[in-house]
């Protein structure tokens, strides 16, 4: 139970810091907003973010740990088999990747957070080697194609942030900011959350098929049915977003923009279910 949680942790931090980087880097810009309603949702990712990477940062030599303890024999010293899974392992060239590069971006996006637009380049680079780390220390590097899973596998992981975490960032700023602010967010956001959708839904598809045998292991296999869980809360995801495309904005005019922060609120606790199965599925092993 304890693995699954870690592994949560981290793909919740993952999530939250690629939202982040979205909202810099293709929501806001697209927005058309003044510098000065850029300032406040920019800061709010950016300390969001911060806190995500320092969870990364904690929770990768937990999972570490957790691994060393799990191939230990009972009286067996820890350290020399701690080096090995280090240095020898897949796991443990990824959890020393997200170890370093969550540090640079926690050191990141402290300074993105004052406005230095430096800050935002530096943890745009560590973002995307953490969105990495999930799939080299996964089922994709003991694949038969390593390179093709390991790709795919990325994109999932950024795929996934881009929706989830960006849904995320805009909940707070409903929260926070001017209507108008947010209105310009929410038609940003629609084809960035359709975009993603589709590269998860393909990445997902191309990953399941890597891992069941047959449609008979959805409900046959621990795994499949764990699968079938998180394809269920995907839907409702879908369905939340959906209904907020077509009544967002016609809300925000009715003035009910702290309605539409709690059904926004609604559709993230179905988001962090769906990292919750993942964490869960990556924590299996697969019925292939």
């Amino acid at each position: 139970m304890l693995l699954p949680l870690i592994n949560a942790a981290i793909y919740f931090g993952l999530a939250i810091g690629i939202g982040a980087m979205i909202v810099r880097f293709l929501l806001l810009p697209r927005c058309g907003l003044a510098h000065s309603e850029r300032v406040p949702p920019l800061r709010a990712a950016a300390t969001a973010a911060a806190f995500a990477a320092a969870l990364i940062l904690i929770a990768a030599p937990l999972r570490l740990v957790l691994q060393v303890s799990l191939l230990a024999d009972p009286g067996e010293a820890w350290l020399p088999l701690m080096q090995t899974v280090i240095v020898d392992t897949a796991l443990g060239r990824a959890m020393q990747l997200q170890a370093i590069w969550a540090a640079a971006a926690l050191m990141a996006f402290t300074v993105a957070r004052v406005g230095r637009d430096r800050g935002w380049k530096a943890a745009g680079i560590g973002i995307l080697i953490l969105a990495a780390t999930p799939g080299l220390a996964g089922h994709a590097a003991a694949a038969e194609r390593p390179m093709i899973a390991l790709t795919v596998a990325t994109l999932h992981v950024l795929a996934a942030g881009a929706w989830v975490g960006t849904l995320f960032h805009l909940w707070r700023a409903t929260r926070s900011v001017s209507e108008s602010t947010v209105s310009a967010m929410i038609r940003g956001f629609h084809p960035i959350a359709v975009g993603s959708a589709g590269v998860l839904v393909a990445t997902g598809a191309y990953q399941a098929w890597l891992a069941l045998g047959g449609l008979g292991d959805l409900t046959s296999s621990v795994w499949g049915r764990l699968l079938v869980a998180k394809l269920v809360a995907v839907l409702v995801v879908a369905a939340l977003g959906h209904r907020h495309w077509k009544t967002a904005e016609a809300r925000l005019a009715n003035g009910e923009q702290k309605g539409l922060a709690d059904s926004f609120l609604r559709e993230l606790k179905f988001a962090a279910l769906v990292i919750v199965f993942t964490a869960f599925l990556s924590s299996s092993a697969p019925p292939l």
